[in-house]
């Protein structure tokens, strides 16, 4: 058993929010090696990562669909919704699956079907050192809701799941 925050107030009631950073706000260190991003990091009033290992399980278990906010500095703020998210065992590198994409920008697009990489493992040892942030790396340039604040990308964002409505039409 272990805790999640909730958010009811984004979308829709129902989401369970897995990772979450203000890059405003260097609170937490996300160059984490591979035993911290499994087991998940920060605090959930700030910056965190749930942790691969609980994403894995969550999304093992049951149907579930992913809403990504984000927040461009000086730019625009936006979403992107997949239909479906799973991420497979440690064994497997936590690999990333994504359903059908849907929302103004696709941006983990290029995370689909990437094992998730640190510094200290996985298949992008080279981008996670070069970028100092773990991540379902594609390439070095791929998009990385956990990039350093410097580099411009998002500068808030936060990934939420929850069940898909299918899993509530079989459940109800």
């Amino acid at each position: 058993m272990f805790a999640v925050l909730c958010d009811g107030l984004t979308i829709a009631p129902g989401w369970l929010v897995i990772q979450q950073r203000d890059a405003s706000e260097m609170n937490v260190d996300f160059n984490g090696n591979w035993t911290s991003y499994r087991e998940g990091f920060g605090s959930f009033d700030k910056n965190f990562f749930l942790g691969l290992e609980k994403i894995h399980l969550l999304t093992s278990i049951q149907d579930n669909e992913l809403y990504v906010e984000f927040d461009f500095p000086g730019y625009s703020s936006g979403y992107a919704q997949y239909s479906s998210i799973e991420v497979d065992d440690e064994e497997n590198n936590y690999t990333l699956s994504l359903g059908k994409f849907s929302g103004q920008l696709d941006i983990l697009g290029s995370c689909n079907s990437q094992v998730f990489s640190t510094y200290d493992h996985g298949n992008h040892q080279n981008c996670a050192r070069e970028k100092g942030i773990g991540w379902w790396h594609h390439s070095c340039d791929s998009s990385n809701l956990n990039d350093k604040p410097e580099i411009n990308y998002p500068k808030i964002t936060r990934m939420l799941i929850r069940p898909t409505y299918e899993f509530f039409e079989k459940n109800n």
